[in-house]
């Protein structure tokens, strides 16, 4: 986390890495000819490896996505159609959330079905369950995404680093500096088939 952005790195199988810049636009659909740079422009000065992520990613792979997210809607039910997922809670991804509260949405709309004696019935119910919750978490993500980028939150952090005992960042530094623990990609074998 720094100043306007947050930086999230993900191990991947095959010594690959997944890594996404979090940060708020300067105007909405805003591109830049160079995608790649820009990002390293907005993180220089940021402890490795995130430069050398950067750096080591192909021009190409590096996608810039916009994310919006949905101001809370009065029904998910209107007549005979529900949304689900995006359509009805369009939320940010600071909560790890959205994919998860769309499978909800399906499985409690497929239990209303199937435990109503209508289809009216079943989407009242549906509706007045799954907006309390799902309104709860995209509010949630919104006011994570803003702290989470705000130069305040920052201040704060880098405050709390120093405050801290240094033994507590030293915890898993073996004496030669190098890490104590790796993360290794599982090994796959192919499963034993007996006739």
């Amino acid at each position: 986390m720094g100043p306007g952005a947050y930086f999230l790195i993900h191990p991947l199988s095959r010594d690959r890495v997944y890594w996404a810049c979090v940060t708020t636009a300067d105007r909405p659909d805003l591109r830049y000819e160079m995608e790649k740079a820009e990002v390293a422009r907005r993180l220089t000065g940021w402890h490795d490896p995130i430069p050398s992520l950067i750096a080591a990613t192909p021009d190409d792979a590096v996608i810039h996505i916009d994310i919006h997210d949905l101001d809370p809607l009065p029904a998910y039910v209107h007549g005979r159609v529900a949304l689900l997922g995006d359509a009805a809670h369009a939320m940010s991804p600071d909560r790890g959330q959205g994919a998860g509260q769309s499978i909800e949405d399906a499985v409690v709309l497929a239990a209303a079905l199937a435990g109503e004696t209508s289809i009216d019935a079943a989407l009242r119910r549906y509706d007045a369950e799954r907006r309390p919750r799902t309104q709860a978490t995209a509010r949630g993500a919104r006011t994570d995404g803003r702290r989470t980028t705000s130069a305040a939150a920052h201040r704060a952090l880098v405050t709390m680093i120093r405050l801290m005992p240094r033994a507590l960042w030293l915890k898993g530094i073996a004496a030669d500096g190098n890490p104590t623990w790796r993360w290794q990609p599982p090994h796959l074998t192919a499963p034993t088939v007996q006739c």
